[in-house]
This record gives structure tokens, C-alpha cells and sequence, in this order.
């Protein structure tokens, strides 16, 4: 059954991969700090997303050894990869489970948004704040469904790792792995992190909205009359 959970395992890693890969870097002269928040986690960014992006595939990748190791004959696995393995937790600890599918669909729509965004939106796509030269509004594809598309993307990632990696049954969890200290440690750092993203989200939001009504005018004005919502169509 575990062998099941090794296309969710991976594709979820790759899914998050994408949501936190910006494709562009916005011009130093072209930046809008709208609080001491962005101004505070602005020149740490790129750190804080290696380091999301890289607990990420190192827990994709221990959980991915433990499976295939049930299927490898034990004289094929060298005496200290097998006693590293061993204290991954049992084979059995990574079970497919609702939860963890879920978690994975969370996760590809996640880096599907956020791609969709980045394609959408083109060199105007930065994790800063900023309006760049010949900057210009953009309507279509998911702009054309909610003002903050890209913003779905990183609450879904948000969704899918308390699925995958938060619930009972999942590897995590009944590995045993959590009780140890340091690991334990860095998990509840990468939620926090990912947690102080979606808030740092909720409060840019207003400020982006205004900032582009301002250099835009009455553009961006008939286009939030069209496009009400921020977020969720029909809710926010």
C-alpha cells in the first residue's frame, strides 16, 4: 500500500517546490515596503524559502528511503544506511490515507496557481512589493477569477502540509520520528514560518490593493469592480 504514496509523496514535494520558486526579482529602486513586517522579513526571504523548500524535500526524501527500503533486499543496503534508515521509523509508519491524498491535491494546486501566476503575470511577478517600469495591469487567467490568485497558492501549501504531514497516520506522526528533539525543533519552526507567511499575506493585501489603485487609477479601478473579490470568489 505504501508504494501507492510515493507519486503523492514526490508530487507534493514538487508542487511546494514551485509555490516558493518566484521567477523573477523585482529592481532594488522598484520595491514598496508597506510595513515594518516586509521590511523586517524582506532580506531574509530567500533564506526562509531555501529553507522551507529544503525541509520539504529532505522529509519527502526520508519518507521515499523508508518505503522503498521494505522492498530491498537487506544485503543490498550498507550496514550504516540501514542503520540510518532504522531510525527513520518503521516502513509501515507511512500508510496512504485520505488525509495524506488530500494533502497532496492541496499541494499540486498550490504550485499549479502559483504557476499559473508566474506565466499569467510574467516579469511582473516578484515576491516584492513593486511597481517596475512599463508596469501594467494584468486581467487574464486567474487574475480574471480573484484580485490575489497567487495568494491561494501559498494558503492551499498551508492546507495540504497540515494534511500530509500534520494528521494522525501520517509518516511524521507515526514514525516516531517527531520525539526526537532537534527534528521536532525544525518542524515547528517550518510551521510557524509558514504560518507568518499567510499572515504576512493577509496584512499586504490591503496595502498592495492601494498602492496599485494609486499607480494605475481608474484601470485598476473598473477591473476591482469586475473582479470583487480578493481571495475566495463569493466570500472574500
Amino acid at each position: 500500500m505504501s508504494l501507492a504514496k510515493l507519486p503523492l509523496i514526490f508530487a507534493a514535494a514538487v508542487g511546494f517546490h514551485i509555490t516558493l520558486t518566484a521567477p523573477d526579482v523585482a529592481e532594488r529602486g522598484s520595491v514598496v515596503t508597506p510595513n515594518s513586517l516586509e521590511r523586517l522579513v524582506g532580506p531574509i526571504n530567500v533564506l526562509i524559502t531555501r529553507f522551507l523548500k529544503g525541509m520539504t524535500w529532505l522529509v519527502t526524501v526520508a519518507e521515499i528511503a523508508v518505503i522503498l527500503s521494505r522492498y530491498v533486499p537487506p544485503h543490498y543496503i550498507s550496514p550504516g544506511i540501514a542503520s540510518a534508515l532504522g531510525k527513520l521509523g518503521n516502513p509501515d509508519a507511512s500508510k496512504l490515507t485520505t488525509a495524506s491524498v488530500f494533502g497532496s491535491l492541496m499541494f499540486v494546486m498550490s504550485g499549479y496557481i502559483r504557476w499559473e501566476c508566474y506565466r499569467t503575470l510574467g516579469r511582473f511577478f516578484t515576491y516584492e512589493l513593486s511597481i517596475r517600469d512599463g508596469h501594467k495591469l494584468v486581467t487574464s487567467g486567474p487574475y480574471s477569477v480573484v484580485r490575489h490568485p497567487s495568494y491561494v497558492g501559498i494558503v492551499l501549501s498551508l492546507i495540504g502540509a497540515c494534511a500530509m504531514y500534520g494528521t494522525p497516520g501520517s509518516w511524521l506522526r507515526e514514525s516516531g520520528i517527531l520525539g526526537l528533539p532537534f527534528v521536532s525543533g525544525v518542524a515547528k519552526v517550518w510551521a510557524a514560518l509558514m504560518v507568518a507567511a499567510v499572515v504576512c499575506l493577509a496584512i499586504r493585501i490591503p496595502s498592495e490593493d492601494k498602492m496599485m489603485a494609486q499607480s494605475i487609477g481608474k484601470e485598476w479601478e473598473e477591473w476591482a469592480q469586475r473582479v470583487r473579490y480578493r481571495l475566495i470568489p463569493g466570500i472574500y
